[in-house]
């Protein structure tokens, strides 16, 4: 089995932590784990982990982070992806809108409110 992570970023703090114990439990489990960010901020140690980031910087970078993502999905074909809050929600969704050939897990961790209709939706 294959699992892709996606995540906004790898900065210390509480979505980084869940997404990399999960990681070492895949491993464990002799699962083949990529993870991507979406920017370019790293703070924690990935030495054992396939990393790759999409550098986006502005919104004019999400067309071509979304072909790169795209190219990521095809090269390593994997059996499921699992996006991390919102960013990495609305890029996968755009990469999976033209062709989904695996399971998506969309993980929201601590974002939601009553008062963002969005989120409901999701």
């Amino acid at each position: 089995m294959k699992v892709l992570m996606i995540v906004p970023d790898l900065v210390v703090g509480g979505v980084t932590t869940v997404v990399l114990n999960i990681i070492n439990g895949l491993k464990k489990r002799n699962i083949e784990v990529k993870l991507v960010s979406l920017f370019d901020h790293c703070e924690v140690d990935i030495e054992n982990i396939d990393y790759q980031t999409l550098g986006l910087q502005s919104i004019f970078d999400i067309p071509k982070s979304i072909i790169q993502m795209r190219k990521i999905i095809d090269s390593f074909k994997p059996d499921l992806v699992h996006s991390h809050t919102l960013y990495s929600h609305l890029l996968i969704f755009f990469c999976s809108y033209i062709k989904k050939n695996y399971k998506l897990i969309a993980s929201d961790h601590g974002t939601y409110t009553a008062k963002l209709k969005f989120y409901k939706r999701m």
